[in-house]
């Protein structure tokens, strides 16, 4: 795939894949640096795509394994602050906010947060896929290795528990 063809593929799935990680992670800065890891490595492993129809799906399922090490390094440092072994904690989750004119106001973001953080960190990147990425549960499933079932009824539970 040469350059031109990658950075039309990447203008049309930057800001899903935006949303996706901010979500996920909370924090504005770190958002903007997973994704553009996520691109610096889809760039430079642009050769392993096969199929064009496969692009969404392969950069999400990067996209997605660098916000799960993310994640990990947030629970690492939130066990070293609550354990007073290290003075960096910045309050990642709960830090800066952006809003852009789709977003919604302050207020219900924070409710969708707080009951999105109420989920299995598995459950919340179903919903997130599926709701942000417009992924289907095929989709989803190849992203994070599971079968399209297992997605659907995870998301079916995970729903079920928003609802309570």
């Amino acid at each position: 795939m040469d350059k031109e063809l990658f950075l039309k593929k990447y203008e049309e799935v930057y800001r899903d894949m935006y949303r996706y990680a901010y979500f996920l992670l909370g924090h504005r800065q770190d958002a903007e640096d997973i994704v553009s890891d996520a691109v610096v490595d889809a760039y430079s492993r642009r050769g392993e795509l096969r199929d064009m129809a496969s692009f969404k799906g392969w950069i999400f399922t990067i996209l997605s394994r660098k916000c799960s090490k993310k994640r990990k390094e947030y629970a690492t440092k939130k066990t070293l602050s609550m354990d007073g072994n290290s003075d960096e904690d910045e309050g990642v989750i709960s830090g800066d906010r952006i809003m852009d004119k789709r977003a919604p106001d302050p207020e219900t973001r924070a409710v969708a947060e707080s009951l999105l953080n109420q989920l299995e960190d598995i459950d919340r990147e179903i919903i997130l896929l599926h709701a942000l990425g417009g992924y289907t549960s095929e989709e989803i499933g190849k992203i994070l290795k599971l079968n399209a079932a297992t997605v659907r009824s995870r998301e079916h539970r995970a729903i079920q528990k928003l609802r309570m």
